[in-house]
């Protein structure tokens, strides 16, 4: 699996420089700025690894990037993933200030299973509403690319709204269909790399914040 790649390098960045991962599947809603050695749960017996805070040289990580090594899971897509979060957490750190299993609401109020209903249409006073409960009890909402990557994004849905309010540089690929103007800074951007999508970096809290494009679809990196 090419995404047991993308799990080694996530770990290993944060283990020795420390800062903030997220996939390109995720959107901010709320600073993220006091969160650190940090991971979500995703399901109550399972931590996700799509957004993790770490300091350098963490001791947990550490103990991951070791069994990691050690017990390496070939044929099995979240062995070296979410499985072996979970797994560390549970035998060792439960009670450890190394790392915090933060409520599954700040980084995965919705849900894998139910995400491509939110790219639908839906009536203006319930994308109000979901949207406030997303601002009130989330810090960041992953839209499960492996789920969503081929949906259209409806403009009166949940999704639309949020990628107005929030999204900092969307990919211009969605403008037509969300009326979005793309911005002159965006625009410049694009002539100049010759790509359709921009990527900005940012610092938060003195914190790098590491980056990384990778593929949920078992697909070869480009």
């Amino acid at each position: 699996y090419y995404a047991h790649l993308s799990d080694a390098t996530r770990l290993l960045v944060l283990y020795r420089e420390g800062g903030v991962y997220f996939g390109t599947d995720v959107v901010f809603v709320n600073p993220v700025d006091n969160v650190r050695n940090a991971v979500g749960w995703e399901r109550p017996d399972s931590l996700c690894n799509a957004m993790m805070a770490f300091d350098k040289d963490n001791k947990y990580l550490e103990e991951v990037l070791t069994r990691f090594s050690n017990d390496y899971v070939k044929d099995d897509w979240a062995a070296n993933g979410p499985f072996l979060l979970t797994k560390v957490y549970n035998d060792k750190f439960k009670a450890s200030d190394q790392v915090h299993a933060i409520d599954q609401s700040a980084f995965y109020l919705i849900q894998w299973e139910e995400v491509v209903h939110f790219f639908d249409s839906a009536k203006p006073a319930d994308v109000d509403r979901d949207l406030q409960i997303l601002k009130q009890k989330a810090l960041v909402v992953h839209f499960w690319n492996s789920r969503s990557h081929d949906l259209v994004v409806h403009p009166d849905s949940l999704m639309g709204k949020m990628f107005n309010t929030f999204c900092v540089s969307c990919n211009p690929i969605s403008h037509p269909v969300l009326a979005i103007k793309p911005s002159a800074e965006e625009t410049k951007a694009s002539q100049l790399v010759g790509v359709d999508a921009v990527l900005k970096t940012e610092t938060v809290a003195e914190q790098p914040i590491a980056v990384f494009v990778y593929d949920d679809l078992e697909a070869p990196f480009d």
